[in-house]
């Protein structure tokens, strides 16, 4: 019997922990803003649900119709991860903190969607 009432709360405490990390995953985005900082026609041609198109080569000029606030945070990809860099590169002295290198396009669409 002992035993039985043992696997039982094993079991109840997995679930609980199951629970509360489904809450952590689903909610992982909530504050987060998505960009694309590939071109528009790379973008129109597929991209992320939710995603925000900037290309990284006016993100210094644009960053601000999305946000304002410099501590929000971005997660930021384009097709191989390199242009990334770029728009970090540029973000940075602005005074954005809180910065995220998807990298690539499929990388990107899988770590965003798990």
């Amino acid at each position: 019997m002992k035993i039985l009432c043992f696997v039982f709360l094993i079991v109840v405490l997995f679930s609980i922990v199951g629970c509360v990390r489904y809450g952590e995953e689903t909610m992982k985005h909530k504050d987060s803003i998505l960009i694309d900082v590939r071109s528009e026609e790379e973008f129109a041609s597929g991209h992320i649900d939710g995603a925000i198109n900037i290309p990284h080569d006016v993100i210094g000029e644009r960053i601000v119709e999305v946000t304002t606030d410099k501590t929000k945070p971005l997660y930021l990809y384009c097709r191989s991860g390199r242009r990334v860099g770029i728009a970090i590169d540029v973000l940075k002295p602005m005074g954005y903190t809180n910065l995220h290198n998807l990298g690539g396009f499929e990388e990107a669409k899988k770590k965003w969607e798990k």
